[in-house]
């Protein structure tokens, strides 16, 4: 398929110092990058002020769309990461979602982390848009979301995008206080509601973000029977990361989903390892003429952990790690419309050594890229995890 990097004009240009486009536009779909508070020129908007940066990331955004032939009104999937979640729920945070967006809003997931790419960056956003027919979707029994500004769940040809599901009720009650499988059980069973709503099952599924307090729960016994009572056998593609805080009190586990409708194949890369815990995650799925790759760490083929305490090391085991399992799938590192990287401590990933491992491994190609700081992996020596989407 043919992909088109968008440059819009009024926003700052990340190609030469990031290494990441603003977007890519690939079919009716345009994949935008997190954007940040940086005005034309590169200069931070808003020091200290939520608001003030919020309304800089979403005209970005907007700015960006329009590169593309799209309006925030096309926009279907939004990831949220702010340094405190408590400064976003304000009056005037709603009204600037309501002034972007208008009555129609897209999915969302809402994410405390630790730190940005910049100290002085304290929101970062970013965004799946589809230029094609989309349906919003309400299931019975998952709370009702418009009041609070975002769609459970869109549909936009073959896709689902799902909003990130707390264990909450239909009222709006977390379920499980302090019991991460009855909350994970909670919600996983929004999810199947909602797809259900939208025409498909749990076996669309094909990539997870898990969200958790506590990363050591993954790796209890009684994880895998809830895991299992939804997805059966199979398998789906995942990012399994520890946060800082969530949306609502008391929720210590999220998970975000997208579903596919299609013939699904499961990428099982011969020189990659196999994923853990119990391979209930499998490298990659390739759906449709898009490979969505779980979250690459820096094991090798024999589950060695490389590089620890070398954040170089690491990285280039994650990129050959992915290039591996692109090129199991019939793709490339130039095929990457989207990566989300995931790292223990920013300031290692801003040294002049994980430029270079990156160019390494994209050359000239230049993908969209969203970077958070998050507290914890489910191996404490994993220093970053890296998950991609492509397009073929």
């Amino acid at each position: 398929m043919k992909m088109e990097t968008l440059v819009p004009k009024g926003v700052f240009d990340t190609r030469a110092k990031h290494y990441c486009s603003q977007a890519i536009k690939a079919g009716t779909i345009v994949y935008v990058s997190g954007q940040v508070s940086w005005n034309e020129k590169g200069r931070l908007v808003g020091l200290g002020n939520m608001e003030a940066q919020t309304r800089q990331c979403l005209e970005n955004m907007k700015r960006t769309l329009a590169a593309g032939g799209a309006k925030m009104s096309d926009v279907v999937k939004l990831t949220v990461w702010v340094r405190d979640i408590r400064e976003f729920g304000s009056p005037e945070i709603s009204e600037l979602w309501r002034n972007y967006f208008g009555g129609r809003f897209p999915t969302l997931s809402l994410v405390q982390i630790s730190n940005l790419w910049r100290p002085d960056f304290i929101i970062s956003i970013e965004g799946i848009a589809d230029l094609g027919p989309k349906q919003v979707v309400t299931a019975t029994g998952v709370l009702d979301s418009e009041p609070s500004l975002y769609s459970q769940a869109i549909k936009a040809g073959n896709t689902i995008y799902v909003s990130a599901q707390l264990s909450r009720d239909e009222k709006g009650n977390i379920v499980g206080r302090g019991d991460f499988e009855a909350q994970m059980k909670m919600s996983l069973e929004n999810h199947r509601r909602i797809l259900k709503a939208a025409g498909a099952t749990m076996n669309e599924m094909v990539f997870l973000h898990m969200f958790s307090k506590d990363e050591r729960h993954m790796h209890r016994p009684s994880y895998e029977p809830v895991w299992r009572e939804y997805f059966g056998k199979r398998d789906v593609a995942c990012t399994s990361i520890q946060y800082g805080n969530l949306a609502v009190p008391g929720a210590i586990t999220s998970f975000d989903g997208l579903a596919e409708i299609g013939a699904q194949e499961i990428i099982i890369p011969p020189d990659v390892a196999d994923s853990i815990p119990g391979q209930l995650y499998p490298q990659a799925i390739k759906v449709n003429n898009r490979v969505y790759v779980s979250g690459q760490t820096s094991w090798d083929v024999n589950k060695i952990s490389v590089g620890q305490g070398n954040i170089e090391a690491q990285a280039k085991m994650v990129y050959e790690n992915m290039r591996r399992t692109l090129k199991a799938a019939g793709a490339t590192m130039s095929d990457v419309v989207k990566l989300g990287v995931f790292v223990k401590d920013m300031r290692l990933l801003r040294r002049g050594g994980y430029g270079k491992i990156f160019k390494e491994y994209f050359g000239e190609h230049c993908p969209t890229v969203n970077v958070v700081q998050v507290d914890n992996f489910w191996r404490s020596d994993f220093m970053l995890e890296i998950e991609a989407i492509a397009v073929v």
